[in-house]
């Protein structure tokens, strides 16, 4: 398993990694399902650290920086992960090298993440990477819905 920077190329394949449309929501809320390379390309090409998980020469998954406050902190989003690849540890594997990454290159002392209520997986998920909330807000959903984005931080330090 490796990382590298995601190419245009690699925008078709993670597009089909949302199973369904509250999948896509929780990824890219102002997406359609399913998700074209054509909705991908302004947040491919409007944030930073676009990373692309690369196992067996395919691309499994893919996360990048909502924003960036340098010495200070990073918002990561996007994170998609092939529902074929799931439970398998890539996810992880991404999440740990954009904390890194972070640190490296921004030196980030933490991290954000956000993830809707309703995404149990993935609160589980961040929860298990030592991601706690710390506040949220209300959103109105795909469906006209309401519900609740939680937004998590962890500390994050250098690993050797």
């Amino acid at each position: 398993m490796q990382t590298r920077a995601t190419l245009f190329d690699d925008l078709p394949v993670i597009c089909g990694f949302a199973k369904d449309a509250d999948e896509l929501y929780y990824a890219f809320p102002k997406a359609k399902y399913p998700l074209t390379a054509d909705q991908i390309l302004p947040s491919f090409e409007g944030r930073q650290g676009n990373t692309t998980v690369v196992f067996e020469s395919r691309v499994v998954a893919f996360a990048n920086y909502i924003s960036v406050a340098q010495n200070e902190s990073v918002t990561i989003g996007n994170v998609l992960v092939d529902p074929a690849f799931r439970g398998k540890g890539i996810g992880r594997f991404l999440i740990e090298h954009m904390e890194q990454t972070a640190i490296r290159n921004y030196k980030a002392r933490f991290c954000r993440i956000p993830c809707f209520n309703r995404n149990t997986s993935g609160l589980l998920f961040y929860h298990a990477l030592g991601y706690r909330p710390i506040d949220g807000e209300p959103r109105i959903d795909y469906q006209n819905i309401p519900v609740y984005l939680v937004h998590l931080v962890k500390d994050i330090k250098a690993t050797v």
